[in-house]
């Protein structure tokens, strides 16, 4: 062979090394980039197969005991790990989940376990998981999390049987059984004790003043016994392309596809992590998503090519709340309901909702939804009002100019924009309106140690009943409570603390209708207004219906012919 044979073919020898390469290394890129298969099963009525992708924001964490992040509750822990009563998505009805029945007596209550449920391992869900999981979720050193309300509804769960267990309410509550069943999420007692063991080693003992430290920094909730699992490696590692992506796969061990014979025949829901809008609106156009709720979506679905693939979707739904501005009770100058009031008639809340959300969203008066029993019908928005806001300042005794600090979230545009039209109104009335727009693990951080005057979040419900006791009762006015505003009012915490142990609903309502006219004069937070959702939507996805609880993807499906993914 020649010289110029020998080069061609150690040339060509390289570059199939190179190629061998670059396949394997892609291979393992791709791991958490392609799509796994539907677990298919032939008898059932519906299609299995395709992905559900929507655009995010990128959590911190997946702590399900500290985690207030909406898309972790509602876009992971929802369909990973089972309660044990939930709400049926199109009704809003309770219905049983983990626990088969709840027989109650009074105070004292006997939950019995489905016999058959699973972790996402394969391994058994006793009552001891379930009381495992109560105590993590109302540990006192933990900053108060998306679970703990509905933990602090029972002193201690006593575990009586391998499925049963027996609970003693701490106080009265006309809704506690439902609160607590469908707030507590069950997970595998051996998995958190394994990573806690692997954060803090042996010195994390449950019961250990370490214990609680390294509970905090639990970086993986582990298997559940959800529709749904959390994409894993080989060796049963998480995989999360950080920045990128998680995905969520079909749990081979769930009851609820025996039980639920139409329902979970989605193969997996796909995470993607954008930053901005601006991002998710250029990902929808890249044709990379099925779903997105945020933007400009009606005028985006008026485009033809958008019109053509998906639906628009407007809607309201039981636990979606309200923007509002909390305020720091303890500092200065808004521990003075008089500020607070003033401050309340500086933000536009007709032009929040006609120009900032086109039109999807109506002015807030109330901590309850318009149209609830519990919202009174004679409570009015505060008007926008600059002039006498500035009248009752200097009554007040504010000195002006004065500064008074918002925290928003960067990543959220409408945060910022909200803050941009309420400035001139603060200009008006002798303020200097300044914005803190904060990265979320930040805003978070000042959330947490309290280190705010004012803070601008929007409030999802994480229960059916809307209890507003965890966030102005004056008892969980601490650092690991709900009520982050530091409120203590005693008329508040005697209506709260009656409406809770009032099982009349007519009377009921009467007291919480008192508590927002309490809250309406005393202002510890500035309602603004409550959004409707406003989705797009891929129309390949059938019996895709808005509920009570908005649009769930249990019964979601898609015709063999029109599955995108996993091909």
């Amino acid at each position: 062979m020649s010289l110029r044979g020998l080069w061609t073919l150690l040339l060509l020898s390289l570059v199939a090394i190179l190629i061998a390469v670059l396949s394997w290394w892609a291979s393992r890129g791709l791991a958490s980039t392609t799509f796994a298969p539907a677990l298919v099963d032939v008898l059932r009525p519906r299609p299995q197969g395709d992905w559900l992708v929507g655009a995010f924001p990128e959590p911190r964490d997946l702590n399900p005991f500290t985690t207030s992040d909406a898309t972790v509750r509602r876009w992971v822990l929802r369909f990973t790990h089972d309660t044990l009563r939930e709400l049926e998505p199109r009704t809003g009805a309770v219905r049983p989940a983990l626990a088969t029945a709840i027989d109650v007596d009074g105070s004292e209550w006997r939950i019995r376990l489905r016999a058959d449920a699973r972790f996402a391992d394969g391994t058994p869900v006793s009552a001891d998981d379930v009381a495992f999981s109560h105590r993590c979720a109302k540990h006192a050193a933990l900053p108060a999390g998306a679970m703990r309300a509905a933990a602090m509804l029972v002193g201690e769960l006593q575990v009586v049987g391998p499925h049963e267990l027996r609970a003693r309410a701490v106080a009265p509550h006309w809704a506690a059984v439902d609160q607590f069943a469908c707030g507590l999420g069950v997970f595998s007692k051996r998995h958190v004790l394994e990573r806690l063991a692997a954060i803090a080693g042996a010195a994390s003992v449950e019961g250990s003043a370490e214990f609680a430290t390294a509970l905090a920094r639990l970086d993986d909730p582990g298997p559940g016994s959800g529709p749904y699992t959390l994409r894993r490696d080989q060796s049963g590692a998480l995989v999360w392309a950080r920045g990128q992506q998680l995905d969520l796969v079909q749990n081979p061990h769930s009851w609820r596809r025996r039980v639920l014979f139409e329902a979970w025949n989605l193969a997996g829901m796909r995470l993607r992590f954008a930053p901005d809008v601006a991002t998710r609106l250029a990902m929808l156009r890249r044709g990379e998503l099925d779903w997105l709720a945020d933007g400009d979506l009606r005028a985006l679905a008026a485009e033809p090519e958008f019109a053509a693939r998906f639906r628009l979707a407007t809607y309201d739904y039981v636990a979606l709340g309200h923007f509002m501005v909390v305020w720091n009770c303890r500092r200065a100058p808004v521990d003075d309901p008089r500020v607070r009031v003033a401050l309340a008639r500086l933000f536009d809340r007709e032009a929040i909702a006609a120009r900032l959300l086109h039109g999807d969203a109506t002015a807030a008066a109330a901590w309850f939804k318009p149209g609830m029993p519990e919202y009174p019908v004679d409570l009015r928005p505060f008007a926008y009002d600059p002039e006498t806001a500035r009248r009752e300042l200097t009554a007040a005794g504010v000195a002006k100019p004065q500064r008074i600090e918002i925290v928003g979230a960067a990543e959220e545009p409408l945060h910022r924009r909200i803050l941009e039209l309420a400035r001139p109104a603060f200009q008006a009335a002798g303020l200097e309106l300044v914005a803190e727009l904060l990265e979320s693990g930040a805003y978070r951080q000042r959330l947490a140690k309290r280190d705010f005057t004012g803070l601008l979040a929007v409030k999802y419900h994480n229960d059916p009943f809307l209890d507003p006791w965890a966030h102005f009762h004056s008892s969980q006015a601490v650092e690991s409570g709900s009520n982050w505003m530091g409120f203590a009012d005693a008329e508040t915490d005697r209506l709260l603390d009656a409406a809770r142990a009032e099982h009349d609903s007519a009377r009921r309502t009467v007291l919480y209708r008192s508590f927002a006219h309490r809250m309406h004069a005393l202002q510890p937070v500035a309602l603004l207004v409550h959004p409707r959702a406003v989705v797009l939507l891929h129309q390949r996805f059938r019996d895709a219906e808005v509920g009570a609880m908005g649009l769930v993807p249990e019964r979601w499906w898609v015709p063999e012919a029109e599955q995108l993914h996993g091909r």
